[in-house]
């Protein structure tokens, strides 16, 4: 518990740190239902709503299909489709594969992500390491304390004069409440930094609420 509890002190620090940076406000929402197909399956629709206040980010909107195989009680394997939609253009559609873990209070996952930009010729490819934490925070397990770290690795851009390499940095930092056996409510504080080459990283500020059915 200790650990943990270090674990969201240290995303929290990571969060509110400066930057020399562009510093944006954003207020992200992020509805998903999840639906079981047997003991081990599950399909998922993962929705997001991300509005931007700077007048040069775009609004973006995302959906998001998965499919989810329980290996065993740790690990998670998933698959999922995304059709992502930005004011302006730019849209993109997006196959994702991932591994997610889980170990007592402890999270990590995985992700590739194959990412098809419009009017564009050239699939970019990006790797995601994400590790945190998830603590109950009453004997009965209803609300929970959140913290994890994102880094985003560009092994290929979507343009042949694109940024490889570390290419993003999230952490986040929130609590969660089961409100019955179907739904759950969370919200967080979401640090997002595009790290860029040249010019200085712009960095988002957001709250985050999720809402989640399962069934």
């Amino acid at each position: 518990m200790k650990k943990g509890l270090r674990v969201i002190a240290l995303a929290f620090v990571m969060a509110s740190a400066p930057a020399n940076a562009a510093q944006d406000l954003e207020l992200w929402f992020n509805p998903t239902i999840t639906a079981a197909l047997d003991k081990n399956t599950s399909m998922k629709l993962d929705t997001a709503q991300r509005v931007r206040k700077a007048s040069d980010a775009a609004d973006t909107y995302f959906f998001r299909l998965w499919i989810n195989q329980d290996i065993n009680k740790t690990v998670t394997l998933s698959a999922a489709v995304e059709r992502r939609i930005q004011d302006g253009g730019l849209d993109e559609t997006r196959i994702h594969q991932q591994a997610s873990l889980k170990h007592g209070i402890w999270r990590g996952r995985i992700r590739l992500t194959q990412r098809m930009v419009n009017d564009t010729d050239r699939t970019g490819i990006r790797l995601q390491f994400r590790g945190g934490v998830k603590i109950p925070l009453d004997k009965e397990k209803k609300w929970a304390g959140l913290a994890d770290i994102e880094t985003f690795h560009t092994l290929r851009a979507t343009s042949a004069t694109g940024q490889k390499g570390l290419t993003g940095l999230r952490t986040q930092v929130g609590v969660s409440r089961k409100l019955s056996d179907v739904l759950t409510l969370s919200l967080a504080y979401v640090r997002n930094e595009d790290i860029t080459r040249n010019r200085d990283n712009r960095v988002g500020h957001a709250p985050l609420i999720g809402i989640d059915l399962s069934f």
